[in-house]
């Protein structure tokens, strides 16, 4: 059984949970974009015609799909500020997917090293050219993998959220809690009826709980002043 307090706390807890999801995945995004501008592999090049100079190789040309990724993460965003329901969940399915797909480039690089043949190729280097001291700079690939799980724990939070507030919302009270839920909205302190009255006192109102008040012999269009109408006062 559940009272007017306990789904006056569980609808409060979700839009704040939805908020904390929105900026998780803000902050995935923010911290996959920074990466993919950091350098991720260092080295010295030689070319016989000048002094070793040093280089390095950012995040968006060694791992391609991180700018694309932090881009369509902050589409997200802006999808969760607008749609509801599974659409909601859907766009947490879809972020998920995303912030998977940072963490494999990120943990890949960390744990696999560096090919020289591929950053020859993706620096466009001459066959003269000679590579020295080639490294991973390893803060960098890091930061794309934090905002990885920054992003995927907002996208769980997504997904579950609008699962818990149904669940929340459809939990069973017996015909006495609903009818003392529905004389708590005729008590609260609104003077533009019981409606008005219950949404200040932070009482979901629903068909269900105009019908209880009914049910219980009480007037829900009623204002404070003219009090709930008695049975038999016709």
């Amino acid at each position: 059984m559940t009272g007017p307090a306990d789904q006056s706390a569980g609808s409060g807890r979700g839009p704040r949970t939805r908020l904390l999801a929105i900026a998780l995945v803000l902050l995935g995004a923010g911290l996959t974009w920074a990466s993919s501008r950091a350098g991720w592999i260092t080295m010295q090049v030689a070319d016989g015609l000048q002094p070793p100079r040093p280089e390095s190789v950012i995040g968006a040309t060694w791992a391609a799909e991180l700018a694309p990724i932090a881009l369509a993460m902050g589409a997200a965003v802006v999808a969760l500020l607008v749609v509801r329901g599974s659409f909601y969940r859907l766009v947490g399915v879809v972020i998920g997917a995303l912030a998977l797909a940072v963490g494999v480039a990120a943990t890949r690089s960390l744990v696999a090293g560096v090919e020289m043949d591929r950053v020859r190729q993706l620096e466009a280097l001459p066959a003269r050219a000679e590579i020295a001291e080639l490294a991973v700079v390893w803060w960098a690939p890091a930061l794309a993998l934090a905002g990885a799980l920054a992003a995927l724990a907002g996208a769980v939070l997504a997904v579950v959220v609008p699962l818990q507030g149904k669940a929340a919302s459809g939990r069973y009270q017996t015909p006495s809690a609903r009818r003392d839920d529905a004389r708590a909205v005729l008590r609260s302190d609104g003077r533009e009826g019981a409606i008005s009255g219950g949404a200040a006192a932070g009482i979901p109102l629903d068909e269900r709980l105009l019908w209880d008040a009914l049910d219980a012999g009480e007037d829900p269009t009623a204002s404070a002043d003219e009090g709930p109408e008695k049975p038999g006062s016709r």
